[in-house]
């Protein structure tokens, strides 16, 4: 109830805007046939014309307010929003830095330049950009959360747990901030702490799509994959246009043993988001299971041609390639993928798998020795060493093996 009364009171809210900027926008264009001249007037009517969604007439009339005053910092700032809005991160943060030049001293103006900035995946750029807002405006909560956000893309889990933390002790009642120290937490590994941090962001805000998407991955993690499947759909049910619950459903649905509904949420997933790989790589794996291998083998490249430097895409084409015979192809992505990485132990089980197939039992054995001291829990690992012991005839050794793996 209480989430339904909010989402009326801001779609009033919005309303309200949306009728104001109409008033105001005509007003400027009455004085402006008065005094074609004046900038502070073309501005106005940009400002008008960027509320009502109109960003390139917004941008038309704010280029003419920066030509008549070139010296207004406003006017630049303004130009970068709407540039922004256009998709134009590169000139929106050449606005910016240009009103930040003219008057250094706007919070609002550096978090417009770190968000160009992201958007252009300059992320030491952007989180340096936000380090200043937050230095002139302590107390903004809008930069303290993309800060967080910034530094889990950079891969510094640690200070974004750090930085969520100080948002939540300073605005204790803002979900996006408890969405945040989920995130931090999940991409630390600590998945049962991130599931807390999102179920209190989805009760304190059940409408917040992030917050269900983020439980929806926690509890994938933990194996809990119905449930997880649950939390994707109302991440979708609440924001249909986002790729990652899309993805996610696909995971839960591949774990689930459903297939075909995987293979059509990881569809939906790279139709949103095509260039993210991770879907790609579970569209391979879902189309691979229902005997789809020539549709899997192109996802697999797809995923290895988005993110070359990734083991997973790699290790996904070895096992496709193999399944369609294609053993010598299949040994090439495999000894790709432990190239990247060699303590990829997945990469080393696939290709013990390989090896034994082709008859190379010393090589095999020798690969799933690899990947089991990787990761004693490597099934593939301790599968294929149980095999090659078992031909060899060390049938005590082999029935460890093939207990361990049990």
């Amino acid at each position: 109830m209480g989430g339904s009364a909010g989402g009326g009171n801001a779609g009033a809210g919005a309303s309200a805007e949306a009728g104001s900027a109409a008033k105001s926008l005509a007003l400027f264009d009455e004085v402006l046939r008065l005094e074609p001249q004046r900038a502070e007037y073309h501005a106005g009517r940009g400002w008008s014309l960027r509320q009502l969604g109109r960003a390139g007439e917004a941008l038309a009339a704010l280029d003419e307010a920066s030509r008549l005053e070139p010296g207004r910092a406003e006017w630049h700032a303004e130009r970068g929003r709407a540039l922004f809005d256009l998709g134009r991160a590169a000139e929106s943060a050449a606005a910016l830095n240009e009103a930040n030049r003219l008057e250094p001293g706007h919070a609002e103006w550096h978090i417009g330049r770190a968000m160009a900035m992201s958007s252009l995946e300059r992320g030491t750029e952007a989180l340096a950009s936000f380090d200043e807002a937050i230095r002139l405006d302590p107390g903004s909560a809008v930069a303290r959360k993309a800060r967080g956000l910034i530094l889990i893309a950079l891969g510094r889990g640690t200070e974004a747990l750090a930085s969520f933390n100080e948002a939540i002790r300073m605005y204790p009642g803002d979900a996006d901030c408890r969405v945040g120290r989920g995130k931090a937490l999940y991409r630390l590994g600590r998945n049962a702490d991130a599931l807390k941090a999102f179920g209190r962001a989805v009760r304190m805000d059940p409408q917040t799509a992030d917050g269900h998407d983020g439980l929806g991955w926690a509890l994938y993690s933990l194996g809990r994959a119905g449930k997880a499947l649950a939390s994707f759909d109302e991440a979708i049910r609440l924001a249909p246009g986002k790729g990652s619950p899309h993805e996610g459903r696909g995971m839960s649905l591949y774990a689930l043993g459903r297939h075909d509904d995987a293979a059509a949420a990881f569809d939906e997933a790279v139709r949103l988001d095509p260039g993210h790989a991770r879907a790609h790589e579970g569209r391979s794996m879902a189309l691979l299971a229902i005997g789809r291998a020539g549709e899997a083998l192109a996802a697999a490249d797809e995923a290895v041609r988005l993110d070359p430097g990734k083991t997973a895409g790699h290790d996904l084409r070895a096992c496709v390639l193999l399944a369609m015979g294609r053993r010598e192809d299949a040994l090439a992505a495999a000894d790709e993928s432990v190239r990247l990485n060699p303590g990829n132990a997945v990469g080393h089980g696939v290709r013990a798998s390989i090896l034994i197939g082709m008859g190379r039992r010393e090589d095999a054995l020798a690969a799933a020795d690899e990947a089991v001291r990787l990761d004693p829990e490597s099934a593939a690992g301790r599968a294929v060493r149980a095999s090659v012991l078992h031909a060899q005839g060390r049938a005590g050794e082999a029935f460890a093996a093939a207990g361990g793996a049990a």
